[in-house]
């Protein structure tokens, strides 16, 4: 279903030169998707508490004074709780029912408040907080692809209109194919609403940020190219007579063209039998971002890129 609908947003996007690169990572993650929105919910190591597991504006109710502002919140729909990160509960929200700018502007105030209540009830039970505000936002940081899933799962259906739902209440394996018609024709209809059109393009322009951070940031694992690795590829390629004079590493493809390394130019010149030479190699590096959950989906996936 999640590719499906992966397929949906590249057809919604290909109109639009912005997204070229949201448009590649889609083509080459369409068939994960599904695989990423499951990931999200995995605890992973201090980060295990108990999540509503479906936290939308559609599962909160609220409670209004006479000048119509809201004074309480409840939760509904408590079927999907879970154990899990409560980076899968703010980012399930934040993605799946927030506009582009308020979750932009708001998200680390919202995320404070969240980790202020979590504090409280903790320190009242008198039990130790297991993670820091900081570090909570690092998780967040890492799931991110996680609120891609969402966004592009939940929001078709969220703003559809009452005719454009499926009643999954009559689904079954033999009307996969007349769903995904449906989706498909639904999808087209809505992607045309104002409402619809900034709400999903601001998950690209999220993901857009993500590939831009991630393209400004190599320099710390281009470290990893040293003189003694340079001058063993270069005299294995060239023979052992072959002189290191410098080397510069470059960024060798564009920003979302690959997420699970970093691909670099090594530029090199060298000195052999009494003349200078430019030669340069391709090098894929490890990108150094902390653990995440997905390092077991990423492992079994991709062994070779994330050896």
């Amino acid at each position: 279903m999640l590719n499906s609908q992966a397929e949906a947003a590249i057809k919604f996007l290909i109109s639009i030169p912005k997204y070229e690169v949201c448009i590649k990572w889609l083509k080459s993650n369409s068939h994960c998707m599904g695989r990423y929105f499951v990931e999200g919910f995995t605890p992973h190591n201090q980060f295990d508490v108990l999540v509503h597991g479906d936290c939308c504006s559609n599962n909160l109710l609220f409670r209004y004074d006479k000048k119509d502002d809201p004074v309480d919140v409840i939760f509904v729909d408590l079927q999907s709780c879970r154990k899990s990160s409560p980076a899968s509960d703010l980012i399930y929200f934040f993605y799946s029912s927030l506009d582009g700018d308020v979750r932009s502007k708001y998200f680390k105030q919202m995320t404070s408040l969240y980790y202020k209540s979590f504090s409280k009830v903790l320190h009242l039970a008198k039990k130790k907080i297991p993670f820091s505000f900081t570090e909570l936002l690092e998780e967040i940081d890492k799931r991110k692809t996680f609120g891609l899933a969402t966004g592009i799962f939940l929001l078709p259906a969220f703003l559809a209109e009452d005719e454009e739902i499926f009643d999954m209440e009559n689904f079954s394996d033999d009307k996969l194919e007349e769903i995904l018609k449906i989706f498909q024709k639904n999808f087209e209809i809505i992607s045309e609403r104002g409402p619809f059109k900034d709400r999903f393009l601001s998950i690209f322009d999220d993901m857009l940020e993500m590939a831009e951070n991630n393209d400004n940031t190599p320099e710390k694992c281009y470290e990893l190219v040293t003189d003694s690795l340079v001058k063993s590829a270069l005299e294995k390629d060239k023979g052992e007579d072959a002189e290191l004079i410098s080397f510069e590493v470059k960024p060798f493809t564009k920003a979302g063209d690959n997420y699970l390394c970093v691909i670099a130019e090594v530029l090199i010149k060298y000195r052999l039998d009494d003349s200078e030479y430019d030669v340069s190699y391709v090098a894929k590096l490890n990108p150094l971002r902390p653990e995440s959950s997905m390092d077991e989906v990423l492992e079994e996936m991709f062994g070779r890129e994330t050896d």
